[in-house]
Formats: C-alpha cells, structure tokens, sequence
C-alpha cells in the first residue's frame, strides 16, 4: 500500500478496474475509458492519484539550483584524470614517460585483483595516485587498503621497473559479497 495515496498500486477495485492502470491514465493524460468515467469507485482513485501526480508534475518543472563549484570540480577533475605531468622511467637506452591515463588504468587494473576492493575514480596528479574504494562490507579497511598500495605497487614494478608513486587512497563506499 502507498503510505502517501493511501492505494496498494496492485490492487483491484471492487468494480475489476486495476490501480495501475488508473495511474498509467493519469501520467500519461489519457482520458478515462467510458467505464472510469461512470464508476464512483474509479472516479474518487483517480481524483486523488491525479492530485499526487499534480505534485510530482511541479516537483519536476521546479528549477534544481547548481551546487556551488560544481563545473570547477568537473573540469578540475577531467583533467587530472588525463592531463598533468607524465611519469618518468629512466631506463638504460634512454626515458619512457607515461601519461597520467596510462598511470591510472594500470593502478585501477592492480586494484581490481584486491578481491575486497572495488575501484571508483582514480587520479595522477603532482606525482600521486589517488584511488577512491569501496570495501567489501565486514573486510578490514585498513589491510584492504594496504593490499591495495601493495597490489599497485607490484604491478608497476612488474609492468615498468619502477617504484610506485605515493597512493592515496579514499574509501567511499561498502558494498555486500554477492551484490551489485
């Protein structure tokens, strides 16, 4: 049942006429059928879902204000993901320098072997990773996100030779084994 209409959505009235298709009627404008039209039963649900919908149609053309800062971090964030200062590996025939998204994706490939970990957004940037997370619900954050550091760490030594920058890492979300 609808704690707002008062109406189980999937129920039938008295008269056979199913809820959902009053509403279907009342969302998408449609006429009433001749049947609707002169039941009271169907007339009063459809009164009301058309004064719930009313104020979803407003709540919808309501202007919904930008969050201050919003395009600034948008920006600022699109390019750290892919522009900024290379990484630099010395070798001895001569110096291989990879860009941040090249960076990024072999630091989110790492992440994703760590089996309690789930990698979101990652950043190069001022010669740091940054890596946001979420952990699996119960696993312990702080050896999640060693494992995490020690996974990239690995994989840049195996892929390049090279040291892994500093990783930070964010967790910003838990999530259930099994789940979406």
């Amino acid at each position: 049942m609808s704690a707002s209409t008062g109406l189980a959505l999937d129920a039938t009235l008295p008269c056979g006429t199913d809820v959902a298709d009053l509403l279907d009627d009342v969302i998408e404008n449609r006429p009433t059928s001749p049947h609707a039209q002169r039941c009271l039963d169907c007339q009063t649900v459809t009164r009301t879902l058309g004064g719930r919908w009313r104020t979803v149609r407003a709540a919808a053309r309501a202007p919904v204000p930008e969050p201050a800062g919003l395009r600034a971090r948008l920006v600022a964030a699109l390019h750290a993901d892919g522009t900024g200062d290379p990484l630099r590996v010395d070798g001895e025939r001569g110096t291989l320098l990879l860009g941040p998204r090249v960076v990024t994706q072999l630091a989110r490939r790492a992440a994703r072997q760590v089996t309690v970990v789930r990698p979101g957004a990652v950043r190069y940037t001022e010669g740091r990773l940054s890596i946001e997370v979420a952990v699996r619900y119960g696993a312990d954050i702080d050896a999640a996100a060693a494992a995490v550091r020690d996974r990239i760490a690995r994989e840049l030594a195996d892929q390049l030779g090279i040291a892994a920058p500093g990783v930070d890492i964010s967790v910003t979300d838990v999530f259930v084994a099994g789940g979406a």
